[in-house]
């Protein structure tokens, strides 16, 4: 797997910060851990903070030396760690993270830089168990708002409700490589998470930790840059369950099949001459036929879209204008079995051709066979309707039982390619961080709830290509991507034999790039010179470093 990250934050060290609210308060004898990634050549500032103005609360701080610290404090007394370590502040990426065990003293405290557990020294240590309870905002970059702000690009924060191991901590940094953390190490313990840019859309930056569900008296909330959230009707708490297909989702919902729905209202309409993609997970024993989504008018002509799920495990999709007339496009799955209890993914495409021909469906990332039920579309589909989840004709009828998960609808007929990248080979993948993104008209986790970091007197070019798993390159010439290493401080590979009799120096990179080559092409390899003759341990390309050659590798 390769780097998540490929944008990050920067914040301008005057008066950028995001602010999250007053959430993951933890209290000196709480055990907790934040990690984050940074850039900096600014010093004396939080990367990540949660105090109110006495101060109380905690923080992880880079201090005028460029050391690492974290802190817990109630005003004047508290704990300060630093590393002994200094020069942090070198305009290089660092991976950080402070574990906090819950003794409320500076024992309690470990900091990690790049992996490593380093040396530190106490700098205050009289806490005495004075709480860190406090009333202020969580905010990324300074603290209580614009105080102790740092110029610095800040990427992949995440807090966890434990105090990560070494083992754990190293699992997170990766090798320089940083991972969905959702997927790996202490995924269960992880309570907050912030990409920093991959997947956000200004002013937001979404949280995209899976540890809280939903109350079914709150929203379910589309991931996607059209925030049109849904309402819960009928349900209950325990409709939001932590049974899922695995992979990022936290959590389902559970549809009873009597009354309970999930309503939009009147958005995602589209005519029947536009591409559309609805992708979606289902686990459902059924016995009765059933809308899994749709949006269609209240009355006889039924008209909008939908797609069901049949008493014998079969599928329609339907674009209709007119039930009465039969003016519509109904295509069925040939086989079924998708009502058998297990979990299964299903994405239909339209090409918007007006014709059942431009149907395609998938189960569990392969094609599967249709039957054309009706094939006589030829007037509108639009209608005022509200859009549902679990049922039809605004939520009065056809209501289905079982799981819904991980909805995602594009304005565009995905490929095989981009089927198959969603399904993951069965563990649910992120839409908003796959190259299909920009074709996201929605997106519905199904009952994870989130601690979103809105972006405060920033622009939206503050979010930046240049994450922590992201490397840059300037003075491009042509495909090849011949040019000069710009930015970067990762190792490279020392492989092959040089041209001077040394080894050559490749590294991977993997990018969404300026000259993207398509699906399947992640990673791009590139030969630089000189040629580190005599080389034979990692080290960093430096900027400036030439780029004779590269190519792109099929994933």
């Amino acid at each position: 797997m390769g780097s998540l990250s490929f944008k990050s934050v920067a914040f301008d060290g005057v008066n950028d910060h995001a602010l999250v609210g007053d959430v993951l308060d933890f209290d000196w004898n709480v055990p907790f851990s934040v990690s984050c990634w940074f850039r900096t050549t600014d010093n004396n500032g939080y990367l990540v903070s949660k105090f109110d103005g006495a101060p109380i609360g905690w923080g992880i701080h880079i201090d005028a030396s460029g050391s690492f610290q974290g802190f817990l404090s109630n005003a004047s007394v508290g704990v300060q760690v630093a590393t002994t370590a200094t020069g942090y502040d070198d305009g290089v990426w660092h991976h950080a993270v402070a574990t906090f065990s819950g003794s409320g003293t500076a024992a309690g405290v470990i900091l990690y830089v790049d992996g490593n557990a380093k040396a530190t020294s106490t700098v205050q240590d009289d806490l005495a168990m004075a709480t860190t309870v406090n009333a202020g905002n969580l905010q990324i970059n300074g603290r209580t708002g614009t105080t102790s702000l740092i110029t610095a690009n800040i990427d992949e924060v995440s807090i966890y409700d434990k105090a990560l191991s070494a083992g754990e901590v190293t699992t997170i940094y990766n090798n320089a490589d940083p991972p969905d953390l959702r997927l790996t190490g202490p995924s269960t313990n992880l309570v907050g998470y912030w990409t920093m840019g991959d997947g956000d859309t200004y002013p937001n930056l979404r949280d995209r930790q899976v540890a809280t569900p939903i109350l079914a008296a709150g929203s379910v909330k589309d991931r996607s840059s059209n925030s049109n959230d849904g309402t819960p009707t009928n349900m209950e708490d325990a409709d939001f369950t932590t049974d899922t297909p695995g992979g990022v989702s936290g959590f389902s919902a559970l549809l009873d099949g009597v009354n309970e729905y999930i309503t939009l209202g009147n958005v995602l309409g589209f005519e029947r001459t536009s591409p559309r993609s609805f992708s979606f997970w289902i686990k459902s024993s059924l016995s009765t036929n059933a809308y899994v989504f749709a949006k269609q008018s209240n009355d006889a002509a039924a008209r909008g879209f939908g797609v069901t799920l049949n008493t014998d495990g079969t599928m329609d999709f339907i674009l209709r204008s007119d039930n009465a007339t039969s003016n519509k496009i109904d295509v069925a799955t040939s086989a079924g079995g998708l009502n058998n209890g297990a979990w299964h993914h299903v994405v239909w495409t339209y090409t918007g051709g007006s014709a059942a021909s431009g149907v395609t469906c998938y189960v569990d990332g392969a094609s599967v066979g249709l039957s054309t039920i009706t094939d006589n579309l030829s007037a509108t589909i639009l209608t005022t309707e509200a859009f549902v989840f679990g049922a039809s004709k605004g939520g009065v009828v056809s209501w289905y039982d079982g799981r819904l998960d991980d909805f995602a609808m594009y304005n565009k007929a995905l490929t095989l390619a981009e089927v198959q990248a969603i399904y993951n080979s069965g563990s649910p993948t992120d839409c908003t961080l796959l190259p299909t993104e920009p074709n996201l008209v929605g997106y519905w986790g199904m009952g994870e709830d989130a601690n979103d970091a809105t972006m405060t007197n920033m622009l939206s070019g503050d979010i930046e290509n240049q994450g922590a798993g992201y490397y840059t390159v300037e003075e491009l010439a042509g495909p090849a991507l011949v040019g000069i290493v710009k930015e970067t401080d990762f190792p490279f590979n020392v492989v092959g034999g040089g041209t001077g009799g040394g080894p050559v120096i490749t590294q991977y990179y993997q990018m969404r790039a300026e000259q993207d080559p398509g699906p399947g092409f992640e990673f791009w390899t590139v030969t630089v010179t000189p040629d580190f003759a005599g080389s034979s341990a990692p080290g960093p390309i430096l900027p400036g470093t030439a780029i004779v050659s590269s190519e792109w590798t099929s994933t």
